[in-house]
């Protein structure tokens, strides 16, 4: 079962008066925007060789559709100061990547955009839930579409021709098999509780982040229609878990789709693919809508960002272990008191010891004691005190906040990261919680 869980948004930086202008395309020509954009990323001070701002920033301009592209290079040329770059990056990851990448589980919140007036857009989206009440029928309807078969390998689904829904015709070689609905954008992104404002708020975010850098999805998919037969397709169960984790999507060419394959290796998921790996998508009922290709194109594009980046891996990762920590040794060694302590930040909360381990595999840091510091705004805030090696290269006032939390990206959410740090001296011990 795949954990579930909220991280929460890093803030857009980006400067606008209105989600309008925010998506409309820039009136100045794009090999323009190309070079400004290009000038003021290498004017952009790196925090050491594992910062990502630059590449990522990059493939996002390289990847995202052409008017999203444009206006992701509008803000990159507003934004003068490099903190906002770096928020900008996070938020980029958190409101697009992650939450696509989370399909099995709850979507992760995001960081906001550095762009101050997008809470304007953030407020002004009215957003209702989808249920899963309503996934029965969507499965039903994309069923009948589909003529009751995988949409890639042909497979019929076994249940619809046990029921005598369909007649298998004569002849014909494919398999019977278990089907499923599989969502294009994830259920989740639809799925929030009206009554906690910080899941409405999350999800806010995160479709605002969608709306801006896919110019046109506000008008083919929202929150309250997630479970639309254009944001599904039927596919024999293996390829559903394939297609949720990005591991393959569909590129459309003249009505027909390839299959790309973004998981390397002839795994048995994909060894009923056809052999040129084209598919042709029929309608079997007109009156429910196809596979919207737009969502598809959207699906795909993230997919590649997330591959190409590297990024992929390294969230499941980082999802696996850190939300399961709680191996308990038989032998009644492994220490408790440290499992259970755990930080609340606003509606979630997270384990100490994942922290503290991760901080512990740094180089420089022997010891490190993660504790809950209180905060008005998020209740509580992640603090660490932390003790350096003996054989530290480096003088002890280079061990800063900025660089401890620069040199664990891709191993904790930033939700995750301490906010606050105390480097000990001399004899100075450890707090005891």
């Amino acid at each position: 079962m795949e954990p579930k869980f909220d991280i929460p948004l890093t803030p857009s930086p980006v400067l606008s008066s209105s989600l309008g202008e925010l998506t409309n395309a820039s009136p100045e020509p794009a090999e323009d925007l190309v070079r400004w954009s290009g000038e003021r990323l290498q004017k952009y001070v790196a925090l050491g060789g594992s910062d990502t701002v630059v590449r990522l920033l990059n493939l996002f301009v390289n990847y995202l559709p052409k008017d999203g592209s444009i206006v992701l290079m509008q803000d990159i040329i507003t934004l003068k100061d490099d903190e906002q770059l770096r928020q900008l990056k996070n938020h980029l990851v958190d409101a697009i990547l992650k939450p696509v990448q989370s399909s099995g589980g709850k979507t992760p919140a995001a960081t906001q955009s550095p762009c101050t007036d997008a809470q304007v857009q953030v407020d002004s989206l009215i957003m209702n839930p989808s249920t899963r009440n309503e996934q029965s029928k969507l499965k039903e309807d994309c069923l009948k579409r589909d003529g009751y078969r995988c949409k890639v390998t042909g497979f019929w689904d076994s249940k619809s021709v046990k029921d005598k829904q369909t007649t298998i015709p004569k002849g014909d070689q494919h398999f019977r098999g278990d089907t499923e609905v599989a969502h294009i954008l994830p259920f989740t992104l639809g799925n929030f509780d009206e009554d906690k404002s910080f899941e409405v708020d999350n999800k806010a975010v995160i479709w605002q982040c969608l709306y801006r850098y896919f110019p046109g999805l506000d008008k083919v998919v929202s929150p309250e229609t997630i479970n639309n037969p254009a944001n599904a397709i039927t596919l024999y169960f293996p390829l559903h878990r394939q297609f949720g984790s990005l591991n393959f999507a569909f590129k459309e060419t003249s009505h027909i789709y390839t299959v790309v394959r973004y998981k390397e290796g002839n795994t048995a998921e994909f060894r009923d693919l056809p052999p040129d790996n084209r598919i042709t998508f029929y309608c079997n009922d007109s009156s429910i809508p196809m596979p919207s290709p737009f969502l598809l194109s959207v699906h795909a594009r993230i997919g590649k960002i997330l591959h190409v980046g590297g990024l992929k891996g390294r969230f499941e990762k980082m999802i696996s272990p850190l939300f399961l920590p709680s191996r308990i040794d038989p032998s009644g060694s492994t220490d408790l008191g440290a499992i259970v302590a755990s930080v609340q930040y606003t509606a979630f909360q997270f384990l100490s010891l994942a922290v503290e381990n991760c901080l512990t595999e740094l180089p420089y840091i022997s010891e490190a004691c993660v504790m809950a510091v209180s905060n008005k705004k998020t209740r509580q805030l992640c603090g660490a005190a932390v003790r350096l090696r003996p054989e530290a290269t480096f003088p002890m006032n280079t061990a800063t906040l900025e660089r401890v939390r620069l040199d664990l990206e891709g191993k904790l959410p930033t939700y995750m990261m301490p906010t606050v740090l105390r480097v000990l001296i001399n004899e100075e011990k450890l707090p005891l919680l």
